[in-house]
């Protein structure tokens, strides 16, 4: 039978395995320390996933694993693999590390870096679209943006639309989004009924927070026709504490030509100014009838204007006239092309001084001369207006241009309404680039500058306006008198009230503006200090009707002043009394500019019909720097001790020629009735009455002044006899 047989030899172990004659020998080696054929890689996972990270090692067996997060062993984890809980956003960035060991050695493995992107996440902006308020029948349309706010891909697959009224479009599904991918689309609300209402867009997407909503809301509004916005039905209280400025702006983006906007009864609240208005045809208007008197808008707002009417004062650059106009020419001349005129548009002229003219950097110490005209014809580089051009614009002294005013708004209304500044707001209404503007039965008041601020209009009109608390003489960037209206043509004024203004406000002041007519407006100027209650600057061809004036308080500030440039103005049955600032604060006092001759600054022409002046402190009427052809036909003027009544050219190098006074009561106290004094030539005096309190009734200084028919009532006169007239175009 067969047999083992085992020999063992120091370490070799040889078997014999039968007959056969096989035999087996096995030599034992020293342990082999852990080694690291293949590192654990870095992961990156989205938050919410696991990770898993593998170790390959060799060594004599058995090789035991310890996993550590961040250096610190994780317990259980001794396996070649090792797999993380569900991530979150915060685990990003953490290294893990494995120790592989045995009997003989241990080894660390490189680290390796766990990322942790963020989920896929729908953002919707905006998360509240407010329509506002839209017309029944019409449409308002907003943009709005999907986002993957997350850090992995995801899809879009739904985009569902509650709310009848509301709709959605531009929006192509399903669409997938990468990390930080946009995509827009439109959601637009159309109403079809009357009042508020509500819904909502819900995007269903493989993001984490899938469905996302967006909230929608709109007004529906309508009253007595959908011509008429109501804006208690964009959402406006009128309650008086509301902040209504949202409201009333949703309100005003509903306009479109030929609509009304309607403000019930109350006082509305605004915190900001409101949105200009720059829709052609458009009528704003408060109810009337209101228990509590006249619909209110109140602004608390610093700085702000009320309400405007235009959005800006833009004109073309400048391009110049080219060959100098006369006074009433139906045309002048200017390269039209280069600023875009057409017939239909309207243009603004100015004429600044030459550039070689060393006295002067502007055209008088208030200005240059100026207008709006409206293009009717034209011709090449000749231009025909709708009136006429008001001044001698002259190429041959000076520097006169012509800018195109830029989309003007046109045919806006306003009536009934009361625009209350609280003492904060800038300006009460301010009117830019608007024309065929129509303003009626207006409150303005409360506010640091204008009540009314003017710039670049035609044929507008303002009637029934009462202003208090308004006005100042500097700061303010678009006019500072209680009424500024600057840079105007065919101007209709008619029964504005000006009263109680700010300490040191200028009152009502017309500049570079003709062919205007001006009617029933009285400034009170009691209480201001200083200023100059009505003053006239470049203002050519205007007929002013019972202007009245009282109490001006500043020396040498005058009731009515009439400054540079100002022509052929006629005015009937003003009234300038009780101008009261000392010293020498006349009645009315027409100012030119002697240095720019009468190329610059000069008034002529100016005639006042059947005046009122007196008791005021200085002259009732000085007449001084280069001002010719003045006239006073009859009226009463009744001076003050020590003063002269009615005196031209007082104590200035130059002269005012034609001076024309017949039919006037001119009377004491007061040390001389007429007095024309420098060599002034050509007056004519007729037909006064001068009575008691004066010293002299007329004396004059040249052998041309000359004159008929005056009553002098024992008083002395030096006046030529002989006949004269008005000698005036």
């Amino acid at each position: 039978m067969p047999r083992t047989v085992f020999i063992v030899l120091s370490n070799l172990v040889i078997t014999a395995a039968g007959c056969s004659g096989s035999v087996s020998v096995t030599t034992n080696s020293s342990p082999v320390a852990p080694s690291i054929t293949s590192q654990p890689t870095s992961q990156t996972v989205t938050a919410g996933q696991t990770a898993s990270f593998t170790v390959i090692a060799t060594g004599t067996p058995p090789l035991s694993y310890q996993w550590k997060k961040s250096g610190t062993a994780i317990p259980g984890a001794t396996s070649s693999s090792y797999t993380t809980p569900a991530t979150s956003s915060s685990d990003s960035g953490i290294q893990f590390t494995v120790v592989v060991s045995n009997t003989v050695a241990s080894v660390a493995s490189d680290p390796a870096t766990l990322s942790v992107n963020s989920q896929p996440r729908i953002s919707i902006t905006p998360t509240n679209v407010n329509f506002g308020c839209v017309v029944i029948g019409a449409a308002n349309t907003q943009t709005a943006t999907l986002t993957n706010s997350g850090g992995a891909n995801l899809t879009v697959s739904q985009a569902t639309v509650s709310g009848s009224d509301f709709s959605l479009s531009g929006l192509t599904l399903p669409l997938t989004l990468s990390p930080g991918q946009t995509s827009n689309f439109n959601v637009a609300f159309a109403p079809t009924g009357a009042g508020s209402v509500t819904g909502s867009i819900a995007v269903t997407s493989s993001g984490v927070d899938s469905p996302s909503t967006m909230a929608l809301s709109g007004v529906g509004a309508t009253s007595g026709g959908a011509s008429t916005i109501n804006v208690a039905n964009c959402g406006a209280t009128g309650n008086g504490s509301t902040d209504d400025t949202t409201a009333i702006n949703s309100a005003i983006a509903t306009l479109t030509p030929g609509a009304t906007l309607f403000f019930p009864c109350g006082t509305y609240k605004i915190s900001s100014g409101l949105t200009a208005i720059t829709t052609n045809n458009v009528t704003l208007y408060g109810q009337t009838g209101c228990s509590s008197g006249t619909v209110t808008i109140n602004s608390t707002a610093s700085g702000s204007t009320i309400l405007q009417v235009g959005s800006s004062q833009s004109l073309s650059s400048p391009t110049p006239v080219t060959a100098t106009t006369a006074d009433l020419d139906q045309t002048f001349q200017a390269n039209f092309a280069v600023i875009g005129t057409g017939v239909g548009d309207y243009v603004y002229l100015e004429e600044a001084v030459s550039s070689s003219d060393t006295t002067h950097t502007n055209c008088g110490g208030s200005g240059c001369r100026g207008e709006v005209l409206k293009i009717t014809g034209l011709s090449g580089n000749t231009a025909t207006v709708e009136t006429a051009v008001h001044h001698a614009y002259d190429t041959s002294c000076c520097v006169p241009w012509v800018q195109k005013l830029l989309n003007p708004v046109s045919g806006v209304t306003l009536h009934d309404l009361l625009l209350d500044g609280s003492g904060a707001a800038t300006y009460a209404l301010a009117v830019l680039d608007a024309v065929n503007l129509t303003v009626t039965n207006l409150t303005a008041q409360n506010v640091s500058c204008s009540a009314i601020a003017a710039v670049n209009g035609y044929n507008d009109s303002y009637a029934n306006i009462t202003i208090t608390h308004a006005g100042t003489n500097n700061g303010c960037s678009i006019g500072g008198s209680a009424v500024s209206l600057r840079q105007q043509g065919n101007l209709n004024v008619n029964g504005i009230s000006i009263s109680n203004m700010n300490v040191g406000a200028f009152g009502f002041i017309p500049y570079r503006e003709a062919n205007g007519m001006f009617s029933n407006i009285s400034v009170d100027a009691t209480g201001t200090g200083s200023g100059r209650p009505f003053k006239t600057n470049s203002s050519a061809h205007n007929i002013f009707n019972n202007i009245s004036v009282n109490h001006s308080e500043a020396a040498y500030y005058q009731g009515i002043t009439i400054e540079y440039f100002s022509h052929h103005n006629v005015w009937n049955n003003c009234k300038v009394t009780n101008n009261v600032g000392s010293p020498n604060n006349s009645g009315i006092a027409l100012y030119g500019d002697v240095a720019n001759g009468n190329h610059q600054g000069n008034n002529h022409y100016n005639t006042f019909n059947n005046c009122t002046v007196t008791g005021n402190a200085g002259y009732q009427v000085v007449i001084s720097d280069n001002n010719d052809h003045t006239e006073i036909n009859g009226g009463i003027y009744t001076g003050v001790a020590g003063q002269y009544v009615i005196a031209f050219d007082d104590s200035s190098p130059c002269c005012t020629a034609n001076a024309y006074i017949h039919n006037a009561f001119i009377g004491g106290p007061g040390s001389t009735g007429v007095y024309i004094e420098n060599g002034s030539p050509d007056a004519c005096i007729n037909n006064n009455t001068f009575g008691p309190g004066l010293t002299t009734a007329i004396d004059v200084t040249a052998s041309s002044d000359i004159g008929f028919g005056n009553v002098l009532n024992g008083l002395l006169s030096n006046l030529t006899p002989g006949s004269c007239g008005a000698g005036l175009p």
